[in-house]
């Protein structure tokens, strides 16, 4: 019996090594690559010094967090959210199906619904935040600011933990000068900074990432179990924190590969490598379900990356609403963004990877650093059709930069030693030659980016000095009434207790968002109408007042800004009614620039006096900025440029419909008629064949109605192939707020205009028209009665 129960015993031993084993190598893989040595300390300090006085900035409320980024504002609706029922999933806010969708709090103001069925990324940066969060809460903090602090607070060690695991990373590996100049590379790039400062979870991912590299060339070189379930449970997490885990499986499976040669056993052993291969995977999902477990709960998530996976992965258009993005678009952006030099490096820093993955001297640690940072790049530059965004390639950044670096190094003191190999101590002058040019370089390409970096510390660390805050100011010296209704498109702030009932549109305005909202006031920041993305859409984008998109490329119509922009003078525009009263922008603070210019016709030299030229510049900057900066008075010196405009209605008369200003038959907000529950008349008059059951041709009864959450409707016609007239009493197909109806379980889209759009392969058709019943023919001709 004792026998027994000793052997039920060496079990259950052995069942709790099996999720021991791979914790101890994540525990001492943090403890290995978390160290701080002089060296790296200084760098953390410079870090802090830059970054951690922005953690509490605009924080107060929901509507001023809105103006530090768009994704701010929805990422502590989210942590808010895990606080509700069911505790710790943060879609309860955001899913209109949801039963905490209709309790957000009233503190959300406007912001209570923008955010319907948008993605949260992933579970991970939640996981770490909820528990802190609901501590909080529980002893009695405010929502605000703890909510954006704590996630502020995440983002800012993830990128102070992120830069000491790269140096370790490289120390471990020979190449401790080239982890240091890397980790000052990567603290001073301006995307780096960005996702530093606000609430985001791409610091945390790059943290996990540089783990997850880590954990794999330690299965390579010793090929045992427990550090191959930990690489999974990592490349798992590294999906749970903002959907990185497909980037990280060519890095696994080569781990996987070396790992079985350095386990002893051959690749060829199908069953060998099949069974670590499921390990990999099966600890890959285990570790999602644990950083992300309401994936698996809910179906919320999946279905909006599904959602955005048709406008960003490779079902996208290649012709997208921002023009034409590919791969050869992403290498050229990242090219502008890096500079030429950090292009040569990172060709050179390639090219030496494939000569060592390819030669006896087979160096595992760099290759699969490599194949990490291509994995990334390759990624998003092949699936991201949407737009570019240098700064989802965090941990190529980061990773590439310490192989640059080390490559540099190591051809200069070849190129110096061959150079002084007369000389007794040629080895040692060259080396050391070699590593004063690589280290004056780093110098010279680093000095400008901290400094700059200092200068963006100084003008934001205060609210009060942005012309956010100006916005809201310049409404309280003229008179704006408490009542006023204020549409801005983005980023902009009025404090929501003064000013109740300003309201964010979140993207770029429409005019038929202006009939809806009915505003006083419209105001258009730069955020927008100067972004890259919009700018050629402004300049050759042709579309009418009342058109929402274009039907070609899936573009948001951005006629409201060609029609008001034009104007550089205050006083009445050409559209009845509307005035443009007032432009807020930063004011540049004075300071003397360097006044000496040494052009060079050697590209080095002139790139080494150019960084000079820009050092002197920011640290000027810098000087200048500090008493602005702590004055008491406020003054905006940064932030977006506002431009405001007034809609003045004269007494008795009725208020003009802006979407409707142009040629069209009858002005009829179908959108406001399908939601109150009118009957409309869908007259399938310009398609050219039947669409499924429904007859081309034939006109449609269609009357919608709020059955709890969801949209339904009743529809009357004639079916495709039969002499019947149809009535389908129930349907919930289509939602009239998003410009959505549905026919015999098939869905269209319709604008101001009335005209309904069939969804084809490669763009919507036109296929009909709404009509309002009294101006349709009769469905039913009666005239016998």
């Amino acid at each position: 019996m004792f026998g027994g129960t000793h052997n039920g015993w060496q079990m259950l031993s052995r069942c709790l090594e099996c999720f021991v084993a791979p914790l101890r190598v994540i525990g001492s893989t943090f403890r290995d690559y978390l160290r701080v040595d002089r060296y790296i300390g200084v760098v953390l300090i410079i870090f802090a010094v830059l970054f951690a006085p922005l953690i509490p900035r605009a924080t107060d409320n929901p509507q001023m967090l809105s103006t530090a980024s768009n994704d701010d504002p929805w990422m502590a609706m989210a942590l808010d959210a895990t606080l509700a029922k069911p505790f710790g999933n943060p879609s309860n806010y955001f899913d209109p199906n949801a039963e905490a969708y209709d309790n957000i709090p009233s503190y959300w103001g406007h912001l209570r619904h923008s955010y319907d069925n948008i993605i949260y990324y992933g579970g991970a940066v939640f996981a770490l935040a909820t528990p802190i969060y609901a501590a909080a809460r529980f002893v009695g903090l405010p929502p605000f600011p703890t909510a954006p602090i704590i996630l502020k607070s995440i983002s800012f060690l993830g990128g102070l933990l992120s830069l000491i695991v790269l140096y370790n990373f490289a120390s471990r590996f020979g190449m401790r000068l080239a982890g240091l100049l890397a980790a000052v590379y990567l603290m001073t790039d301006t995307q780096f900074g960005y996702y530093t400062r606000v609430s985001h979870p791409d610091t945390l991912q790059l943290l996990l990432a540089l783990f997850a590299l880590a954990i794999a060339v330690r299965h390579s070189e010793r090929g045992d179990w427990p550090s191959l379930a930990a690489l999974g449970l990592m490349c798992g997490f590294v999906q749970g924190a903002k959907a990185g885990g497909p980037w990280t499986v060519p890095m696994g499976l080569l781990a996987l590969g070396w790992g079985i040669q350095a386990a002893g056993h051959r690749l060829g052993d199908l069953r060998m490598t099949a069974e670590r291969a499921a390990l990999l995977g099966s600890t890959g999902v285990l570790g999602y379900v644990v950083s992300t477990p309401y994936a698996f709960m809910d179906p919320y998530l999946f279905r909006t990356l599904a959602s955005a996976w048709v406008y960003e992965g490779l079902s996208g258009a290649s012709e997208g609403p921002f023009g034409r993005v590919t791969m050869w678009t992403w290498i050229e952006e990242v090219r502008a963004h890096s500079g030429p030099l950090a292009a040569i490096l990172v060709i050179a820093a390639l090219a030496r990877v494939a000569i060592s993955a390819f030669g006896p001297r087979q160096n595992r640690a760099i290759t699969l650093a490599a194949v990490l940072s291509l994995s990334q790049f390759l990624w998003y530059g092949g699936l991201g059709r949407l737009w570019v965004i240098v700064g989802y390639l965090l941990v190529a950044s980061g990773v590439m930069a310490v192989l640059g670096f080390d490559t540099a190094i190591v051809w200069l003191r070849r190129l110096a030693q061959v150079g002084f190999a007369r000389l007794r101590s040629g080895n040692v002058v060259g080396s050391k030659l070699a590593t004063a040019m690589v280290v004056g370089i780093a110098v010279l390409l680093g000095a400008p980016r901290v400094l700059q970096s200092a200068t963006s510390t100084l003008l934001t660390v205060s609210f009060w000095n942005s012309t956010y805050a100006a916005l809201n100011d310049w409404a309280l010296r003229n008179g704006v009434p408490r009542d006023a209704r204020i549409l801005y498109d983005d980023l902009a702030y009025f404090d929501p207790n003064l000013f109740p009932n300003a309201v964010m549109f979140g993207s770029a305005l429409n005019w038929d968002a202006v009939d809806a909202n009915a505003p006083d006031y419209i105001v258009l920041s730069s955020s927008i109408y100067a972004a890259p993305h919009y700018r050629p859409l402004i300049e050759r984008q042709k579309l009418g007042r009342d058109e929402l998109q274009d039907r070609n490329t899936g573009a948001k119509s951005v006629r409201l800004y060609q029609d008001l922009l034009p104007y550089e003078r205050f006083g009445p525009t050409e559209l009845a009614g509307i005035d443009y009263v007032a432009e807020i922008m930063a004011k540049e603070v004075p300071f003397k620039q360097p006044v000496w210019s040494l052009p060079s016709p050697l590209p080095l030299l002139n790139w080494a006096l150019t960084s000079i030229w820009l050092s002197e510049y920011w640290l000027r900057k810098s000087f200048a900025l500090i008493p602005a900066v702590f004055s008491p008075e406020r003054q905006p010196i940064e932030g977006a440029t506002f431009r405001l405009y007034r809609i003045t209605i004269p007494k008795g008369s009725r208020r003009p419909q802006f979407a409707c200003a142009e040629a069209v038959a009858a002005c009829i907000n179908f959108k406001e008629r399908l939601t109150r529950g009118d009957q409309v008349v869908v007259a399938m008059d310009a398609c050219s064949e039947n669409i499924g059951t429904i007859q081309c041709g034939g006109d449609y009864s269609v009357r919608y109605w709020k059955d709890g959450k969801i949209w339904c409707h009743t529809v009357t016609g004639p079916r495709a192939g039969s002499d019947e007239t149809v009535t389908v009493p129930r349907d919930c197909l289509g939602n009239p707020h998003q410009n959505v109806i549905g026919i015999f379980d098939v869905g269209f889209s319709f604008n101001r205009k009335g005209e309904i759009y069939y969804p084809g392969s490669k763009k919507s058709v036109l296929v009909g028209h709404l009509k309002i019943p009294e101006l349709a023919k009769p469905l039913n001709d009666d005239r016998d009665h």
